[in-house]
């Protein structure tokens, strides 16, 4: 079967527009974030990450706060997901491979996932 083209109406004007070299605005003054650990959740109609920092409190305690909560559609989360594939390639192009799973230090806190009812990573 031939695929078939929509047209656009004749009073629809059609323009591209490169996205990535429009200026950046920050008209609500966000400021960065700090997150050592991201974790996703996903419905039908969209995917939500969230960014959090784990914070080892003395003696052996954690603390898990939220940090930024960004809900997109899974075709904006798909590209993000190539754009953050080619970043990362590019960073170890220059700076060399990063190791994953992180080492183990001998002093630290190891976090365990299991349970959640949602992807995490730390």
């Amino acid at each position: 079967m031939a695929e078939t083209k929509a047209e656009t109406p004749p009073h629809v004007e059609v323009r591209e527009v490169a996205i990535a070299k429009l200026p950046l605005e920050n008209p609500d003054n966000v400021k960065p974030v700090y997150c050592n650990s991201a974790q996703v959740a996903m419905t039908n109609w969209d995917i939500r990450l969230l960014f959090s920092e784990l914070i080892v409190l003395p003696p052996d305690n954690l603390s898990n706060n939220l940090r930024a909560n960004v809900v997109m559609t899974p075709s904006h989360a798909k590209a993000l997901a190539k754009l953050m594939n080619d970043q990362i390639a590019k960073f170890e192009e220059l700076h060399g491979e990063i190791a994953w799973p992180p080492k183990e230090t001998k002093k630290g806190t190891k976090v365990k996932s299991e349970g959640q009812p949602h992807s995490q990573l730390h």
